[in-house]
């Protein structure tokens, strides 16, 4: 491991994986520049570190060149995690706005200042929908279904023009990325384990892959903190090894939550009703179906190996869920 010449940028600090990389990066010592939006939603003590320099940018789309320049001053590596995440009622315009047009302006001032390494937060959905029939790997053809997935490949395609300069560049493509704190369908779908109720997916046997959030912590910091030629560039799946059905899912977080399991075989037609429900029917259908993804081509490039089974990680998920649950309870009594 190397420590960077100059600082570590990155961007999205306040966000769900910013927050984790920073914690990590704070750990070793690494110097940090934070680029966020708001700095008083930093933690105080990242606030008032030595090693950080916080550089509050506000919107990214709205920055003057200028204003990138100078934040890039001194700047090693990049990791960019901003952008707007999968969500409902914006319009491709917004999307490429925020995903795809501010990648390409910091990949500009990173090709003019210096940078050695530039690395990007695509998603698996730059390749697919949240249901892929088959295995994703990095040789399946990109064919994005959404709004959001087609501005992340756009995205990546600028990132790409920088390893034709030289510089050290990879975009990754995790699936639905798993945490105790994580947001989005993982939250929901901790809360309805935790909730004990009974649940019609017992005979369900998709096959899915997740990415837990130290798996994504630690390949971040295998790209940046090692020396990497830019031949090694390029976009790369990322997640666990092997894949899960939605049933193993909810055993694996009610055993770690310490609650019944409670699965139960439905008829189909049941799931078809609970997937017509405003809210719940397109998170259901999206973690219902297959979306295994193969990863092994970034493994082998960056000497790089998980260090938790997907199992561990989805238990452990619901174990420390549950246990902050509890702990939330008892302070508000």
């Amino acid at each position: 491991m190397r420590k960077p010449t100059g600082s570590v940028l990155i961007t999205g600090a306040n966000g769900f994986v910013g927050r984790h990389l920073t914690r990590r990066l704070v750990s070793q010592n690494i110097p940090l520049k934070l680029m966020v939006r708001e700095a008083a939603r930093l933690p105080a003590a990242w606030r008032n570190n030595s090693n950080i320099t916080v550089q509050e940018l506000g919107d990214l789309g709205a920055c003057a060149d200028g204003e990138l320049a100078d934040a890039l001053a001194g700047v090693d590596a990049i990791v960019h995690l901003a952008g707007i995440s999968a969500s409902r009622g914006l319009d491709l315009h917004e999307y490429q706005k925020q995903n795809a047009e501010v990648t390409e302006r910091l990949c500009l001032q990173a090709e003019n200042s210096g940078v050695s390494a530039f690395i990007y937060m695509s998603s698996i959905f730059a390749v697919s929908g949240s249901t892929h029939a088959g295995i994703i790997s990095d040789e399946t053809s990109a064919e994005p279904k959404t709004e959001y997935g087609r501005s992340k490949l756009a995205g990546e395609l600028y990132v790409n023009k920088l390893a034709r300069k030289g510089i050290f560049s990879v975009s990754l493509r995790p699936p639905l990325v798993i945490a105790p704190d994580a947001g989005g369908n993982w939250k929901q779908l901790m809360r309805l384990s935790a909730s004990g109720i009974p649940l019609p997916f017992a005979s369900l046997d998709n096959r899915r892959t997740y990415c837990g959030i130290e798996t994504l912590v630690d390949a971040i910091m295998v790209l940046v903190l090692q020396n990497w030629p830019a031949s090694k560039s390029g976009s790369y799946a990322l997640a666990e090894r092997g894949a899960v059905s939605l049933a193993d899912t909810l055993r694996l977080l009610r055993s770690g939550m310490s609650v019944p399991r409670r699965l139960y075989h439905f008829p189909s037609f049941v799931f078809g009703l609970l997937s017509g429900v405003p809210g719940l029917g397109a998170r259901l259908q999206s973690l219902a179906g297959d979306c295994e993804v193969d990863a092994c081509r970034f493994y082998e490039t960056f000497e790089f190996e998980p260090e938790n089974e997907l199992a561990d990680l989805i238990y452990r998920c619901g174990k420390e869920y549950a246990y902050k649950q509890r702990l939330e309870t008892e302070e508000m009594m």
